[in-house]
């Protein structure tokens, strides 16, 4: 008997959506702070190499290492993000205002849901 062998039909995984979404975003993100970091400006004070140091840098550094590690990268941008928050609380004495932190780590919280589905799909 003759059986004509089908292939598989093609399914892209949520875990992939998410992470290729993450990186998308991660790039633009990326691209986007470092354009305002190129903006001329005045010398930051120490609490201001603090702050940037957490935020963009320890953020971004998360979502570099989210290209690999979806789940440690997110993780650690977002930790990024608390400490920066924290940081401006008790260097200032209050959060930053407005949503804007939080939407330029967006992509974090992509890496971490991309990781937590990856975990998943696995099991």
């Amino acid at each position: 008997m003759n059986t004509v062998t089908r292939p598989a039909p093609f399914r892209i995984h949520a875990s992939t959506l998410l992470r290729w979404g993450a990186r998308v975003g991660s790039v633009l993100i990326g691209a986007l702070l470092f354009a305002f970091l190129l903006e001329p400006a005045a010398a930051p004070n120490a609490r201001e190499i603090v702050a940037l140091a957490l935020f963009p840098g320890v953020v971004l550094l998360g979502m570099a290492i989210g290209w690999w590690r979806p789940l440690i990268g997110g993780l650690v941008s977002l930790g990024g993000l608390g400490a920066f928050y924290l940081w401006m609380l008790v260097a200032s004495g209050s959060f930053p205002g407005g949503p804007y932190f939080l939407i330029f780590t967006a992509p974090a919280f992509l890496f971490v849901a991309a990781g937590l589905v990856a975990r998943r799909e696995r099991h």
